[in-house]
């Protein structure tokens, strides 16, 4: 699939840039290749770099949000409601 070009589900496709392998997708699309992805606006998407950064920004945003709670906390007079 160098060339790229259409893949059917269920189907076996050779692929790989470092080795053959085998791709079997579960709906039909399109393989681009990569000469066709230079200057394009397609984006590369490493998924499980995305996934750790994503995971990474929600644990910032429940320290951030248990740090605020904190000050809060300190903020507030004695005796008042929270």
């Amino acid at each position: 699939m160098e060339r790229g070009g259409p893949v059917r589900a269920g189907m076996a496709h050779l692929v790989g840039e470092g080795g053959p392998e085998l791709f079997v997708p579960s709906s039909s699309g399109s393989i681009i290749p990569n000469h066709e992805l230079q200057g394009q606006g397609y984006a590369i998407v490493d998924l499980e770099r995305a996934r750790v950064w994503v995971e990474r920004a929600a644990e910032g945003v429940v320290g951030s949000r248990a740090r605020l709670t904190r000050q809060q906390a300190r903020m507030r007079p004695q005796g008042a409601p929270a």
